[in-house]
């Protein structure tokens, strides 16, 4: 044994329920300040000014606090028919593990590839296909905003609108 003293770890992931150190616990205690806050808004302005130096611009960034909907809707917004598009995996997505997010170029999520046409779409994204908007429909509900053409290459045998809701048609009944 040493007489070293254990150090506090700068980030411990175990199964909880665990111990908070006590630094935890003396953040927890300090006072949330809210946006109305002078405190708030003074630290505001410092981050937004940050911001604008990380970003190298003059003006102040504009730093908004919201869940991803609005984001989401303000890029597909911005969407001209003619753009071209990517698919990209939404790793995190619980509902679905294989979902397709559908991006712009610049990586910025505008949608998700609708879960029946998932397979078929990766098969298309595999082999070099593309994606073009075609319309964006911007009063329609934000699922069916965008109408976009998945273009490439698909084995003959390749199923679309196949399980969950659609029953399974047989072969010779799809021309």
């Amino acid at each position: 044994m040493t007489d070293t003293p254990v150090k506090e770890p700068v980030i411990t992931l175990s199964a909880g329920p665990v111990a908070a150190f006590p630094r935890v616990l003396r953040a927890m205690s300090r006072p949330v300040h809210y946006d109305f806050d002078p405190f708030f808004q003074q630290f505001y302005e410092d981050v937004t000014l940050k911001a604008a130096k990380a970003l190298r611009v003059k003006q102040p960034a504009l730093i908004l606090h919201c869940e991803p909907a609005p984001g989401i809707e303000a890029a597909a917004a911005s969407l001209q028919p003619g753009d071209k598009l990517q698919l990209g995996d939404d790793f995190g997505n619980e509902a679905n593990p294989r979902a397709l997010l559908l991006q712009t170029c610049a990586g910025e999520s505008v949608g998700w590839v609708p879960d029946l046409l998932v397979e078929f779409a990766r098969q298309l994204r595999e082999t070099g296909g593309t994606v073009q908007l075609l319309q964006n429909n911007r009063d329609a509900p934000m699922h069916a905003r965008l109408l976009v053409r998945l273009s490439g290459h698909a084995s003959p045998d390749t199923s679309t609108f196949a399980g969950g809701v659609w029953p399974q048609l047989p072969r010779d009944t799809v021309h």
